[in-house]
């Protein structure tokens, strides 16, 4: 039977828009790719999971599923334009964060999956929110936050202390994903849209004085303010 020559054209321009984007910015999709993927493959590994969590499991993964294929449609439009651009380095690593988290899926304690699933599903919706309501600059993939952080103690600045921050189900960590270089207060980095544990430091011993979870992006602004109260 010869192949539908429209269906063929079809399948010929998608793959090679595919390639297009592939060379403008390699990086970014294959985060794309490997996100697609892992939610597909956690699909599959959650069918042995305990009854009495994969129903949760399965609605957060179809979630996380329409929300990676949203985002990519939205990147890849991006991708089209005159003035495209990459997509920011920490947006890379986040996605790839996520990522990994589902790959390592069937490997959690089976009591923990569901909350793993549910952050991924969870920071996907803020990078859905902030695609959609930031208008971006010139036509760009909107994939970063300029971040500013303030450390104050009973409403007093509280400066010389460091700010870090990871992916929530990440929690504090020894080897931060993401480090403000300098000393507070303010202290100013990049991160991408997405749910977060940021803390603050002590500059000598690496004591933690606070911690708490953060949603950066969720309101579609590129620019956003964090004040954290020490004890």
């Amino acid at each position: 039977m010869n192949a539908n020559p429209i269906l063929s054209r079809a399948i010929l321009f998608v793959l090679f828009a595919l390639a297009a984007a592939a060379q403008d910015d390699p990086a970014g999709v294959a985060a794309f790719a490997r996100l697609k993927t892992a939610v597909n493959q956690a699909t599959l590994a959650s069918q042995s999971f305990p009854d009495n969590i994969r129903a949760d499991v399965n609605n957060y993964l179809v979630e996380s599923g329409n929300l990676a294929s949203s985002l990519w449609e939205r990147y890849q439009g991006s991708l089209n334009r005159v003035d495209r651009s990459k997509i920011s380095r920490v947006y890379v690593v986040s996605l790839n964060s996520d990522s990994l988290a589902l790959e390592k899926l069937p490997a959690v304690a089976p009591g923990s999956r569901a909350a793993v699933a549910r952050d991924v599903r969870d920071d996907l919706q803020v990078k859905s929110r902030f695609s959609s309501e930031s208008l971006g600059i010139g036509g760009a993939f909107p994939s970063v936050v300029t971040v500013t952080v303030e450390t104050e103690r009973n409403g007093k600045k509280v400066d010389n202390l460091w700010v870090r921050c990871n992916p929530q189900r990440d929690g504090v960590t020894k080897n931060p994903m993401f480090v403000f270089n300098s000393a507070t207060s303010p202290t100013v980095s990049q991160l991408p849209p997405g749910v977060f544990t940021i803390w603050v430091e002590a500059t000598s011993g690496g004591q933690v004085l606070t911690q708490e979870p953060i949603m950066v992006g969720s309101n579609g602004s590129d620019h956003d303010t964090i004040r954290l109260a020490l004890p």
